[in-house]
Formats: structure tokens, C-alpha cells, sequence
């Protein structure tokens, strides 16, 4: 008799009609702190990632300089003549100075001339420099003591070929960039 009585010792009654298992519950996280740890560190890594591209282009943009390149407008760019051009400036973004900038010339998809001041200006008509052309410009300033490119500020273009079609580019000297120009169109053909 003793052996039976001791097979109820591990008798479980059956569960009554209608019972259901509760779902298991899950498991108490007791490394939350780490998955905070975790989450923070990914999000600063993130943020550093980003400022990092940002200053880049920053820096890019700016050529390096720690300015930035203006943005410009034009005024009009128009032929006088068969052999000559004027280059009105409209505004700018920021000061500039007209020994910071080179005026690129391409006739026909080729440059013909760069030209460009030296030092500052200190007289209403000024004759560029240039190499790689024997095209004359002056640049021609309201404010010559201002030492910035104003809006009405222009430059004479001569000695052009007739019958051409230029382009003018604006480029940058402190940024080592190309302005980029609004207003009209920086381009003329010159009749002939």
C-alpha cells in the first residue's frame, strides 16, 4: 500500500473545463541601461557624423578660405558693337572686391582671355590685366574709393571678333570658385 499512496504525491488534477494557459509573460530586461548606453552612443556618433559632412561642404564651398563665394547678378551683357561689349554688374550677395574677381572670355566654346585688376582701384576707369589675349577691357567703377563692385560698376570689352558669339565667366579669387550669376544672360553676340 505504501508504494500506491506515494504515486498521488505527484498527482495533478486536471485543469477544469474552459481553462486556458495565460501566454508567457516575457522575460524581464534587466539591461536596459545598457540598451539606453547604446541608443545614446549611436545617436552621438550620428550627430558627429553629420557635422563633420557639413563642415566639409562648408569648406568646400568656400574653397577653403574660410569666406564664402558671392552670388552675383548682371545688369546687361551686350554688344556695343561688331568689336566690342559691355558687362554690366547688377549685385552682389556680399562685398566684393574687383581685384577678388577674373572675368573669364570664351568665344565658340573656347577661352580666349582672362582678365583681371591688380590691387585696388582708386580711379573711374581702370585697364585689366590679362593673359592669353590681345582683347582689351577697363573696368569702369562709380565708386572707385569704395573698393567694392557696385551695381552700374561695367567693363569694356574691344578688340572682339565680329560675328561671335562669348560667354562671360566670373570667377573668384579668395574662394577659388565661379560666381554664379543671375540677371541676364552672360553671354552676347557681337554682330557681323
Amino acid at each position: 500500500m505504501g508504494s500506491q499512496q506515494g504515486n498521488y504525491d505527484n498527482y495533478q488534477p486536471p485543469p477544469p473545463p474552459g481553462w486556458q494557459q495565460p501566454p508567457p509573460q516575457p522575460p524581464k530586461d534587466t539591461n536596459i541601461g545598457i540598451v539606453i548606453a547604446i541608443v545614446v552612443v549611436v545617436v552621438v556618433v550620428v550627430v558627429i557624423v553629420l557635422a563633420t559632412v557639413l563642415y566639409a561642404m562648408v569648406i568646400g564651398f568656400s574653397g577653403g578660405s574660410g569666406t564664402s563665394t558671392p552670388a552675383g547678378s548682371w545688369s546687361s551683357v551686350e554688344a556695343q558693337s561688331d568689336t566690342s561689349a559691355r558687362l554690366t554688374f547688377g549685385v552682389f550677395s556680399q562685398d566684393v572686391a574687383p581685384s577678388d574677381i577674373e572675368i573669364i572670355l570664351i568665344a565658340d566654346g573656347m577661352t580666349v582671355g582672362t582678365f583681371y585688376l591688380i590691387g585696388d582701384t582708386y580711379s573711374s576707369e581702370t585697364e585689366m590685366s590679362s593673359y592669353g589675349t590681345i582683347i582689351d577691357a577697363y573696368y569702369f567703377d562709380y565708386n572707385p574709393y569704395g573698393n567694392t563692385i557696385n551695381a552700374g560698376d561695367y567693363i569694356m570689352l574691344n578688340d572682339l571678333n565680329p560675328g561671335t558669339y562669348y560667354q562671360v565667366v566670373i570667377f573668384h579669387t579668395p574662394t577659388d570658385c565661379t560666381i554664379s550669376m543671375t540677371g541676364d544672360y552672360g553671354g552676347f553676340t557681337t554682330p557681323g
